[in-house]
């Protein structure tokens, strides 16, 4: 059942684990490493097999007040030999609970996933890290070259700027990623960000 979390695109923010050495997204048809994380960085929602999920909690004391509400709103003494959960396993400040997904509305109010970029898909490039290299007075230069093409034109500013990096730097796309820096961050790091300018003023009308 890969990517059985992805069907909550659109609802809550669905990321994918990627690889830390490449700075990518594993390229495996097996894979099923994606995660709906919780605000504030509590934890994430993650599926464990078939209609089962986990909420995993890495604060004690958000752990608690978890249990204790679902428990206080559904009128009852214990998660699991209620139904309302599977299993618990409580370590050293973090939480565990298995649940059938059927269950999963009744935790939602009280775990606050992550809808802030819903409609973002999972392997997009956007959930990828990114360091932030570009001083924002040098950003504000670029959006006014980039309004040029108007909100339709992004494929080609796109083009224009791979084509840009790749016959200024010797690198690959592979590279470029794993940097972890977006298109601007990599030319302005590279010192060629007046050139980079220039370029665009030249070919993106």
């Amino acid at each position: 059942m890969t990517g059985y979390l992805c069907k909550y695109v659109g609802t809550y923010r669905v990321l994918a684990e990627y690889d830390r050495g490449t700075n990518d997204w594993v390229r495996d048809e097996s894979f099923d490493d994606f995660y709906i994380p919780l605000k504030n960085n509590y934890g994430r929602i993650m599926h464990y097999d078939n209609d089962i999920l986990i909420i995993y909690i890495n604060g004690g004391r958000k752990a608690q007040d978890v249990m204790r509400q679902v428990k206080q709103d559904n009128h009852v003494k214990n998660l699991v030999s209620s139904g309302l959960a599977l299993k618990i396993i409580e370590l050293d400040g973090e939480l565990l609970i298995y649940i059938k997904e059927e269950n999963l509305p009744l935790y939602i109010p009280y775990i606050n996933p992550s809808t802030y970029g819903a409609k973002i898909k999972p392997f997009d490039s956007k959930n990828l890290p990114q360091s932030n290299k570009v001083p924002r007075g040098e950003l504000k230069k670029f959006e006014k070259v980039k309004q040029q093409v108007g909100a339709k034109g992004g494929y080609k500013w796109a083009n224009i700027t791979r084509q840009f990096i790749f016959s200024n730097c010797n690198i690959t796309l592979q590279d470029l990623r794993k940097s972890g820096l977006n298109f601007c961050n990599f030319i302005y790091q590279n010192n060629l960000w007046e050139k980079y300018l220039s370029f665009l003023n030249k070919n993106i009308k």
